[in-house]
């Protein structure tokens, strides 16, 4: 769900820019209801360089392309942008662009094309880049948990149960795929797929947020939110290192850490102090460019004139 929300957000401020913008997504065992969006398997398309004719931009966002592909759309007309996150791959194309905020640990030396990336081009959505953070409230008394648009760890039933065991007083989750529970619990409330305008309120509402250390904490820095960061996979770990080492994230927690349970309540336990999340509030919006994606449309369009 984060390349599907940055690549949204890169799309919306292109024809903000007045350029028109298409977005082709290969769904898999998951669809989205969104008409701006064109549901295709573009990865194994032999005829994808006519395809694209007429575009004078190309960005790619995905894991599953290869470097055949990359090497057939750099031979193509349109001007290619790859966005990376980890250095996948030796790019073929005319810019590799990590919009990540820990982008200049990443050694990109192997890249015979140009790259830039870091927080000046930190992507957000519309709803994001408009809002303001929230006041902090005197009591962490709300937890929200949202760890993406599919918990494939099945990690949401142990968070329940961890968090309700707190004394918290109200408990969201966001659950796109459903949750089935027998627990029951006055102070818990699930909901499912949300979207940008209702996930913005979401975690501004909330007085502490439990997320994974994608796209999300981004959004979430920019909203000054109060954060216990868990990593899901491999590709979250440089984004969580760096999070943590300036201060926003307490610890470094993985969702198969031995013991779980007290790494969470430890960190729910350090953010109920008031002066903790004041301080994060002033922090967090600190770390990022909230203009991140308008800096990436004037760099892309700069290429044009090359």
């Amino acid at each position: 769900m984060g390349h599907l929300t940055r690549c949204q957000a890169i799309k919306e401020a292109f024809e903000t820019s007045g350029v028109t913008a298409d977005m082709w997504v290969h769904f898999i065992e998951m669809s989205v209801d969104d008409s701006s969006i064109s549901s295709v398997d573009w990865v194994p398309m032999v005829d994808l360089s006519a395809r694209l004719e007429g575009y004078s931009h190309v960005i790619i966002d995905s894991y599953r392309a290869d470097k055949r592909l990359y090497e057939t759309l750099a031979e193509a007309r349109p001007k290619l942008v790859i966005i990376d996150d980890y250095n996948r791959l030796q790019y073929a194309g005319d810019l590799v662009l990590n919009p990540n905020v820990f982008y200049q640990d990443i050694d990109y030396s192997n890249q015979d094309i140009p790259h830039t990336g870091g927080a000046d081009f930190v992507i957000l959505r519309e709803a994001f880049r408009a809002s303001e953070p929230p006041a902090v409230k005197p009591e962490a008394e709300s937890l929200l948990i949202s760890i993406g648009g599919s918990d494939f760890r099945l990690l949401l039933p142990q968070l329940i149960k961890i968090f309700l065991s707190s004394d918290i007083k109200e408990l969201c989750v966001i659950a796109p795929e459903g949750l089935a529970l027998e627990l029951q619990d006055d102070r818990l409330t699930v909901l499912g797929r949300q979207s940008a305008n209702q996930m913005v309120q979401l975690f501004k509402d909330a007085d502490v947020v439990v997320s994974a250390c994608g796209q999300s904490l981004h959004e979430l820095a920019s909203l000054g939110k109060p954060v216990i960061g868990i990593c899901l996979d491999i590709d979250q770990e440089p984004n969580q290192r760096f999070y943590h080492s300036e201060g926003m994230l307490h610890q470094m927690i993985c969702w198969d850490d031995g013991d779980l349970e007290t790494a969470l309540l430890t960190n729910l336990k350090y953010l109920s102090d008031f002066e903790v999340r004041s301080a994060l509030s002033l922090l967090e919006p600190t770390l990022i460019n909230t203009a991140g994606v308008h800096n990436i449309v004037q760099n892309l369009l700069t290429l044009s004139n090359d």
